[in-house]
């Protein structure tokens, strides 16, 4: 007998222990399951934090948190659903429009007073109330909650009745309530009432759609059971953004208010609106209940009993306590769900401001560092302007592709837009058959020359080449705007956020850039004056006197004439030629081809080099305004007589048609115009573009610097020169602040992850 109780003892023992280690795993596994329960509760919290964050920075990190947002019409029982929730009177009541701003609500639960432990950091009350605009308040009346939403209300958008996008945030601490982030809307409206905006509708349907339309909100769409469900103003704006019904969740107010013998059970059944989450039906206290200070337990209790009696089928999934559990489910699938990728818009957030804290860089107003700062800006601005010309500029690239900029744009006025206008200028623009026989006529005096007279051809050549100064002035007047545009650009580029040193850089630079405009402009008058100066007929390109006359004399053949082709041969040699104008003509092109008289034997062929050296016959010698005798005029001597010179017909001294020796002199000069206007063009066109980089675009670039050092590196300008733009200073500030924001955004979002994963 006792050797088998010796056996059963460790037998006893080890089950025992079994019996230990059993309860201890069930233990552990009930602690990590209320350790999941725990976190996951933990993620709304977070997600109100996040939202605290963003409010902080006046909403600019623009987060898209999830949330769930309360719509529905006025007086459609949402301020009575909100205040079931959270088990309290705290919202503002009254006839009309009450909500007149967003109420960012952040329900918070925490343990029973009795339940805390002593580190906790609770203050001893069972419940209270924050405003982030009243940041340590703490609210324990909720009488005093209302009446600080309403005066809040009214400091966001005055005593009228209008709305605005201006969101009060309140939290909420409570053991009785259920983890929930809801944002309470103004009811829609139809009609404006009192001193309401004439579009007050508008105003209200656009505040709903900004908030609705966000992908991580959830829609708690608010309907009257007494009313037709087809009506309902929520559910229908509900369906503009959420078509499928994936994101809204429907609630019944009401039902207690029903006519008799009627009831809303198909819609709660979901069989006439079909909601992925379903419709649940709710009873909110009534304005009597109100009025006689009806409190929410007693309201609830109410509700329990309401449910019974007329839905018993579907009592389990209808009350304000099926609605919180609900919301507190989807809201906590919908965090996890939409963490990922608020991680990502928080990260990518981060990065843009940062690289605009980057791009106006570091506070630089430490007495020590202005020298060197000062010194910076006056390199990296002159630097910046070099390279523009030279080419790699950081201006040229943050243009647009389509424009060409600093040296780009100089290269291109030079073989472009100026080579244009000079190529484009004819050597005998302006110039007229009477000029050039005026100009012959003028250079023979009173005695008619045996050759065409060089003077002639010098007087026409120096005029047209006068001609060349205006496109060249343009020429410099184009590349000095440019390098003007230049200078504001890297100015504006290097110095955005002092805009005292940037208006004096521009000023310098400008300055500099404007002394060099006369020196340059001499220098460019003067290279055409030395043409002007010095006709070289000894130009290697020059065709001169006999290249001319061959080149002439090349285009000379005999054509047969048809209306002279019946005269007799002495009739044919005195037909005077049909030439009064010359044509206009190319650089490249020659001397036009005319008719000349058909001579039948060789040396009548030559006639024309015989009348270059004056030996023409009497009849081809005399001026063709000299009357012949017995056809003396004396009313024409009398015309004479009156008209100033000035007002004389220019005709009278000139044949509507030339002979053979005008004809063969026009040419001769006009052939020599040509050649050595093209030889002047050649020479403009390559030494204009020189004398400016020389005189204006090299000299500035060369004493850009040295110059802005000399007149604004002083000591006594480093503060007003270095006094920050405020709005820089202001959206440097807001940017680290942001930053700020983001980086401890950033750190709730990671933890919340990682526990969510455990």
């Amino acid at each position: 007998m006792s050797r088998q109780l010796t056996e059963s003892a460790p037998l006893v023992t080890r089950r025992r222990n079994q019996a230990a280690e059993g309860s201890k795993r069930a233990q552990s596994k009930k602690g990590e399951t209320n350790n999941i329960k725990n976190n996951m509760e933990g993620l709304i919290q977070i997600v109100s934090k996040l939202q605290d964050v963003n409010n902080m920075v006046g909403g600019g990190m623009n987060l898209n948190l999830p949330q769930i947002v309360v719509v529905g019409s006025q007086s459609s029982g949402k301020s009575s659903v909100l205040e079931g929730l959270v088990g309290r009177d705290f919202l503002p009541r009254g006839t009309g429009i009450v909500t007149r701003v967003p109420l960012e609500l952040h329900l918070n639960h925490v343990p029973h007073l009795e339940d805390r432990n002593v580190g906790d950091a609770y203050p001893s009350n069972e419940e209270w109330a924050e405003f982030l605009h009243k940041p340590g308040e703490i609210f324990t009346d909720f009488n005093h909650v209302r009446e600080e939403i309403e005066a809040r209300t009214v400091v966001l958008v005055g005593n009228r009745k209008n709305v605005a996008n201006k969101p009060i945030s309140l939290k909420i601490f409570s053991p009785n309530v259920l983890d929930l982030n809801l944002v309470d809307l103004p009811g829609i409206t139809k009609v404006p009432v009192e001193d309401q905006p004439h579009d007050i509708e508008q105003q209200i349907r656009e505040l709903v759609l900004m908030y609705i339309t966000k992908s991580n909100a959830l829609i708690l769409a608010v309907s009257p059971a007494n009313s037709d469900i087809a009506n309902s103003d929520s559910l229908k704006i509900s369906r503009e953004v959420d078509p499928n019904g994936d994101r809204t969740i429907g609630v019944v107010t009401k039902l207690d208010l029903m006519d008799r013998g009627t009831d809303a059970l198909s819609v709660l059944n979901g069989r006439m609106v079909c909601l992925k989450h379903g419709m649940i039906g709710v009873v909110n206290r009534g304005q009597l209940d109100i009025k006689q200070n009806k409190n929410i337990k007693d309201a609830l209790r109410s509700e329990e009993l309401f449910f019974g009696n007329h839905y018993p089928s579907i009592k389990d999934r209808c009350g304000i306590k099926y609605l919180g559990l609900t919301l507190n489910r989807l809201l906590m699938s919908h965090i996890r769900e939409c963490l990922p990728g608020l991680k990502r818009k928080i990260k990518d957030t981060q990065n843009m401001y940062q690289k605009q804290l980057d791009e106006l860089g570091q506070s630089m107003f430490e007495e020590h560092k202005q020298g060197a700062v000062l010194l910076q800006f006056l390199t990296n601005f002159s630097n910046n302007f070099i390279s523009s010309i030279d080419g790699g500029s950081v201006v040229a690239y943050r243009r647009e592709v389509s424009f060409l900029t600093g040296g780009a744009k100089i290269c291109h006025i030079f073989h472009s837009k100026f080579t244009s206008m000079i190529r484009n200028m004819e050597a005998l623009d302006g110039l007229t058959t009477n000029d050039i026989q005026a100009a012959i006529r003028n250079a023979t005096g009173t005695r008619r020359s045996l050759f065409v007279p060089e003077m002639a051809f010098e007087i026409l050549v120096r005029r047209q080449i006068h001609r060349l100064i205006d496109p060249a002035l343009k020429c410099i007047e184009l590349v000095f705007q440019e390098m003007e545009s230049l200078i504001e650009q890297c100015a504006n580029q290097e110095m955005s956020r002092v805009l005292s040193l940037r208006s004096r850089v521009q000023e310098v630079s400008l300055e500099l850039l404007r002394s060099r405009l006369p020196e340059t402009t001499s220098m460019v008058e003067n290279l055409i004056s030395i043409e002007e100066a010095y006709i070289n007929t000894s130009h290697h390109n020059f065709a001169g006197g006999a290249g001319a006359m061959a080149k002439m004399l090349g285009r000379m053949e005999p054509e047969p004439s048809t209306q002279n082709a019946n005269l007799p041969t002495t009739a044919k040699e005195v037909a005077p030629a049909p030439y009064a104008t010359v044509a206009p003509r190319t650089s490249n092109s020659h001397a036009p081809e005319h008719c000349a008289p058909n001579h039948d034997d060789k040396a009548s062929n030559h006639k024309g080099s015989w009348w270059l050296f004056g030996g023409a016959s009497k009849q081809q010698n005399e001026f063709h305004d000299t009357p012949s005798k017995g056809q003396f005029n004396s009313d024409d001597y009398a015309g004479m007589a009156v008209a100033s010179p000035n007002e004389q017909d220019r005709t009278m001294y000139f044949a509507n048609s030339l002979n053979d020796r005008e004809q063969v002199e026009v040419d001769l000069i006009t052939n020599l115009i040509e050649s050595y206007f093209g030889i002047v063009r050649d020479k403009i066109v390559d030494s204009v573009p020189k004398a400016i980089m020389h005189f204006l675009v090299n000299d500035v670039k060369t004493n850009l610097q040295s110059e802005l050092v000399t007149k604004l590196w002083k000591t006594e300008l480093f503060d007003t020169l270095l006094q920050e733009d405020p709005m820089a200073a202001s959206q440097r500030a807001s940017a680290i602040e942001m930053i700020s924001a983001l980086r401890k955004a950033s750190v709730i979002v990671e933890s919340s992850m990682f526990s969510a994963s455990m």
